[in-house]
């Protein structure tokens, strides 16, 4: 904890002006007697203590502005080295000096777009470009241990550095997914962290982003030689009331939309559910679905079927994917309108169902929240009052035009 609060005590001004106003006196660039010491308190090849947002003194620091290095200082140099040593035993893609706790603008950031994907240092790096272009993508961050989550970035820039040593300032284009790397990192520079930036309300544990990564990577390139089967009935379904009728799902719905789904058990991830819309006619839908437990296996699936839209509908609503087991709790007992609830991701359907289990006399509540036009965003199941089950929607990719 001392050692956190001489971290802060080094901390300055911001410095995320323009480049041209951002060329502060030369001594301010040395690295102060603090860091210094950080720096010279083990071997060049020794990696260097992470600073997390586990701890107040760790999201403060991690918040604080960083100062520009003088590139020929050796200084910089032992710390550029320490950084590459905290990296490969973190076995990440970038790192920035504030996040082992050198409040400096240097990061390392893994080139992912050249041959032998190079782990290069960039001095007092800056962004000079962002296309209107933008991706969103799954991001982490080893400050921040809690989970991931979904971030939009520009898909291409351009960032201009001081090169190792000194020299004439460098500037170059960038693309893809070591832009979302360079971007993530010198955000790190201006005391942004990427849950600063998050497009959903929550992060997702790594033990659910991994079941969940299996989940996708068991549906890409699914092919099954059979033709799709046809949702075969299981009792009357409710009708999808407006605005969640079949033909606003269909409008909704090009192929290769994909909606992922993390489960939750009284005691965490239990593993993820994820739809795919593989074809998109006028009278049904041909969907893939899979169900993963939290160590990545199918427990469901993966499995193609052909689903009316009507049927389709009407399954969302009720918390359904086609070809995978009911949630605990459901014996097609149909829920009842909670009314409309105003959140800040948008207004949603809250429905309720509850049902008696016919063997042991237990009271499930199902509780299922619906977005436009119709997946459950959020579902949870209660065994006598007690959380059984909950299915949170983490992911919706809208496919193909």
């Amino acid at each position: 904890m001392i050692r956190v609060a001489l971290f802060l005590l080094a901390g300055c001004a911001r410095t995320g002006a323009p480049e041209a106003a951002a060329r502060p006196d030369e001594a301010d660039r040395a690295l102060d007697p603090i860091e210094a010491w950080l720096v010279d308190a083990a071997p060049a090849d020794a990696p260097m203590r992470l600073v997390t947002d586990e701890t107040e003194a760790g999201r403060t620091l991690l918040h604080t502005p960083s100062r520009p290095v003088d590139p020929a200082d050796p200084r910089v140099a032992r710390l550029v080295e320490r950084m590459r040593a905290t990296l490969a035993r973190e076995k990440g893609v970038g790192i920035a000096a504030p996040q082992v706790g050198v409040l400096r603008r240097v990061v390392l950031v893994q080139r992912l777009d050249r041959e032998g994907e190079p782990v290069e240092a960039w001095l007092n790096p800056a962004i000079t470009f962002l296309s209107e272009e933008t991706e969103d993508g799954w991001e982490g961050c080893l400050s921040v241990p809690e989970g991931r989550g979904r971030v939009r970035r520009a898909r291409s820039i351009r960032v201009a550095g001081d090169p190792e040593g000194g020299g004439p300032r460098v500037e170059e284009a960038v693309e893809g997914w070591t832009a979302r790397i360079f971007q993530h990192e010198i955000d790190h520079l201006d005391g942004v962290l990427f849950t600063d930036r998050l497009l959903g309300a929550r992060l997702v544990a790594p033990e659910a982003y991994a079941a969940l990564r299996a989940a996708w990577k068991l549906l890409d390139g699914f092919a099954p030689e059979e033709p799709p089967a046809t949702a075969a009935p299981d009792g009357a379904r409710p009708a999808a009331d407006p605005p969640f009728t079949p033909a606003a799902l269909r409008r909704a719905t090009r192929p290769g939309r994909r909606l992922s789904w993390q489960l939750l058990g009284p005691d965490g991830p239990v593993g993820a559910r994820v739809l795919v819309f593989t074809d998109a006619a006028e009278d049904a839908a041909v969907v893939d679905a899979v169900e993963v437990d939290a160590d990545g296996l199918a427990v469901a699936g993966p499995v193609r079927t052909l689903v009316p839209w009507g049927d389709l509908a009407a399954d969302l609503a009720g918390g359904r994917l086609p070809g995978l087991p009911p949630p605990p709790g459901d014996w097609g007992v149909p829920a009842e309108s909670a009314g409309w609830a105003d959140t800040p991701a948008g207004a949603f359907d809250a429905r309720v169902a509850t049902a008696e289990d016919p063997a042991t006399g237990a009271t499930w509540t199902r509780w299922t929240a619906r977005d436009l036009p119709g997946p459950p965003v959020a579902e949870e199941v209660r065994r006598d009052g007690l959380l059984a089950w909950r299915a949170e929607l983490v992911e919706q990719l809208p496919g193909g035009d």
